[in-house]
C-alpha cells in the first residue's frame, strides 16, 4: 500500500494535480567532486615524453614506471607521484606526468577532478644504424609521422570505425602483410608485429602500443615531433569516424568538443615545429588543424570537408619507399 501511495503522489505531482506545500522537493542529484579514470595515457591531449636520465642510461635502467596523478576540472595535472618502476626513472616520469594535459571531464554536465595512472615505458635506444630507423632509407625520414598515425589508429579504431572506411578483412590483411614482411634486422619486433593482425581488438592495440614504446627511444627531437603529430592526427580522424558512425546509426548530432581538443593539440605541435621539419608537411597538417578555429564544425558538411583536407597528407603513404 505504501508503494502505491508513493506512486500516486509522484504521478499527481508530475501532472500538477497535487501540490503539497509541506513536502520538501526531492534532493538534486549530487555530482561527485572526483572520479577514478584508470589508465589515462590514451585520454591525454598532450603527453610529453620523459627525458631518459643519463644515470639511468649508464646503468641501462629500463621498464615501466607508473605515476599516480590527479587532474583538476580544467584538465591540468595538479599532483603526480611515481608508484612503481626503477628508482632512477621515477623522477623523470613524474616530471613528464606533471606537464600532461587532458580535456575536462564532465559528469552530469559538471566538470570533475579525475584520478588515475599514467604509465611510461623506458627502453634503451638502439645503437646507430640499428632498430626501425636503421632499415628506413634516409630519404623517407621525413615521413616518420606515418608510424605515429598508423599505430595510434590501430589502438583507437574499433571494428565499426574501420568498416566505415573499408572492409575490415582487408584492413587486417594489410596489418598481416606488414607483420610478415619484417626484415632480419627487426627480428626482435616480429612476435609483437604478428599480433597486429589479430582479430582481437585489445591484442592489436597492445601490440601497437608496445611497438611505439620500442620505437620512440630511437627518435631524435624532430622525428619525435613527427610521431606526435601523427598520433594527434589519428586521434582526430578516429574521433571524426566514430561520430560519423554514431550519426548514421542513431541520428545523434555531431559534437565538436573532443574533436577541437585534438585539433588544438595539433596547432600547439605546429607552433613548436623543429626547423628541420618539412614545410610541405607542416602546411598540410595546418590545413586540417585550422578547422579547430571555425565557430561550428559539428555538421556533416564540415566533417566531410575535414576528411577531404587530409588527402595531400595521405599521399605520403603511397610515396614511402
Amino acid at each position: 500500500m505504501k508503494r502505491i501511495t508513493m506512486f500516486l503522489i509522484a504521478l499527481f505531482s508530475l501532472t500538477g494535480a497535487v501540490y503539497c506545500q509541506n513536502d520538501p522537493p526531492p534532493p538534486a542529484p549530487v555530482t561527485p567532486k572526483q572520479i577514478s579514470g584508470g589508465v589515462l595515457n590514451g585520454k591525454a591531449t598532450s603527453l610529453p615524453k620523459p627525458i631518459y636520465p643519463p644515470a639511468a642510461v649508464a646503468v641501462k635502467a629500463s621498464g615501466a614506471v607508473s605515476v599516480q596523478v590527479l587532474i583538476d576540472e580544467g584538465g591540468n595535472v595538479i599532483s603526480a607521484s611515481a608508484v612503481s618502476g626503477h628508482p632512477l626513472l621515477r623522477a623523470a616520469a613524474t616530471e613528464a606526468a606533471r606537464r600532461a594535459t587532458f580535456s575536462p571531464t564532465l559528469l552530469m554536465g559538471n566538470p570533475v577532478k579525475v584520478s588515475g595512472v599514467i604509465t611510461y615505458n623506458f627502453v634503451p635506444a638502439a645503437p646507430p644504424g640499428e632498430g626501425v630507423l636503421g632499415v628506413i632509407p634516409s630519404e623517407d625520414h621525413d615521413k616518420i609521422w606515418v608510424f605515429g598515425f598508423m599505430f595510434t589508429f590501430v589502438q583507437e579504431a574499433d571494428s565499426e570505425t574501420i568498416r566505415l572506411i573499408g572492409d575490415e578483412k582487408e584492413f587486417l590483411q594489410i596489418l598481416k602483410d606488414l607483420s610478415s614482411d619484417v626484415p632480419p634486422e627487426l627480428k626482435n619486433y616480429k612476435p609483437m608485429l604478428e599480433k597486429l593482425s589479430s582479430s582481437d581488438w585489445a591484442e592489436r592495440a597492445n601490440a601497437a602500443r608496445e611497438f611505439m614504446t620500442l620505437l620512440r627511444p630511437e627518435l631524435d627531437a624532430e622525428k619525435t615531433w613527427q610521431v606526435d603529430v601523427g598520433d594527434k592526427l589519428a586521434l582526430a580522424v578516429v574521433e571524426l569516424l566514430k561520430q560519423k558512425v554514431r550519426y548514421v546509426k542513431t541520428g545523434d548530432p555531431y559534437n565538436a568538443v573532443a574533436l577541437k581538443a585534438h585539433l588544438r593539440g595539433l596547432s600547439d605541435l605546429l607552433a613548436s615545429a623543429p626547423e628541420s621539419s618539412s614545410a610541405e608537411f607542416r602546411a598540410n597538417v595546418q590545413r586540417f588543424a585550422a578547422f579547430g578555429e571555425k565557430t561550428d564544425i559539428a555538421t556533416d558538411k564540415q566533417f566531410m570537408a575535414m576528411i577531404e583536407s587530409l588527402e595531400p597528407l595521405f599521399k605520403a603513404f603511397e610515396d614511402v619507399h
